[in-house]
């Protein structure tokens, strides 16, 4: 029974993490403008054939996101220090309370002086909100000096994609988007395989007779997500994506 209800929490976790929601507006500074951004300081500009955040002398970008009390979120963004020949001065990122002031509760993302200067890096962190914040506000800030860039900025929650029977991955699901017609290996030894609608629902199954390579008629079923969940003879369950055009 609980290793029902964890693989059904796993589907769950699995189809909303397709349809999860970005919480950040204009995050790749594709409109070309500062639409969904506050602070001061801050301009988009055209780095190659991509629209860029860029805060210049003492600036920021902020912008506030409503979100779930004692939730899991992921904050991923990358950012580039301006190479003009001065040394840059520490860049602070913080996710704070909405409704405080700068020295309001805040989750510190970043606080660090530039190790790489005119590269793009990438930050990713994943924290947890309180259990009384209805919004928080996303600022990225550098006091005096050089500028720095910053893009593809995404705050989402975040969705489970694992639990302990599961060992995710272990076996490869091919072609994947197909026609119908999927074909599962992986090293290990498959007992069966059963496939889940979004719903949860089970639509198909087949034996595998512990070969290392099954095959998946979905031939006539409707277009979209399905999940795969595949037995393997000692005992293992993995989960994975399949999709049908």
């Amino acid at each position: 029974m609980k290793k029902s209800l964890l693989f059904t929490a796993l589907v769950m976790a699995i189809f909303m993490g397709v349809n999860a929601q970005e919480l950040i507006v204009n995050g790749d500074f594709e409109s070309g403008d500062l639409t969904g951004w506050g602070g001061y300081g801050n301009s988009v500009v055209l780095d190659g054939a991509n629209n860029i955040g860029r805060v210049g002398n003492d600036g920021s970008f902020v912008q506030t996101v409503a979100t779930e009390n004692a939730t899991q979120y992921t904050l991923k963004f990358k950012f580039r220090w301006h190479d003009d020949g001065s040394t840059p001065p520490a860049m602070n990122v913080t996710m704070r309370d909405a409704r405080g002031n700068d020295s309001w509760r805040q989750k510190v993302v970043m606080a660090m002086e530039p190790s790489i200067v005119g590269e793009w890096q990438m930050i990713e962190q994943t924290f947890t909100t309180w259990n009384d914040m209805p919004d928080m506000k996303f600022t990225a800030w550098k006091p005096s000096g050089t500028h720095f860039d910053i893009d593809d900025v995404s705050f989402m929650k975040t969705v489970p994609t694992s639990i302990d029977q599961n060992k995710e991955n272990a076996f490869s699901i091919s072609p994947n988007p197909s026609n119908g017609i999927f074909k599962v290996t992986g090293e290990q030894g498959i007992a069966s395989c059963s496939v889940y609608n979004t719903a949860g629902q089970l639509v198909n199954s087949i034996s595998a007779n512990n070969q290392t390579q099954a095959n998946i008629d979905m031939t006539g079923f409707k277009s979209g997500l399905y999940i795969v969940q595949v037995n393997t003879t000692s005992g293992q369950t993995s989960i994975s994506k399949a999709i049908i055009k």
